[in-house]
């Protein structure tokens, strides 16, 4: 009948086993459903600190470009 009920659910042994396992370490807790993938390898606030310093580079460029063009334009006027 388990095996019945495991090809119908398209179902593993060794899953059943693995689940049997984990509610044996954990209880019903250790069954819970967690989140799909691998687990995040930075924190809300290490992603935060990584965009504002994307955010800042970003910025120092378009400041450097904008005074690039401030000095060529004091140049042309005093070519003038």
């Amino acid at each position: 009948e388990l095996g019945e009920l495991l090809r119908r659910e398209k179902l593993y042994s060794n899953q059943l086993s693995q689940w049997r396992r984990e509610r044996d370490e954990r209880g019903l807790d250790g069954l819970k459903k967690s989140a799909p993938g691998p687990a995040p390898k930075k924190t809300a606030e290490q992603k935060r600190i990584e965009q504002l310093e994307q955010e800042n580079d970003r910025l120092r460029k378009q400041i450097e470009i904008q005074n690039g063009c401030l000095t060529l334009q004091k140049k042309a006027l005093d070519l003038l």
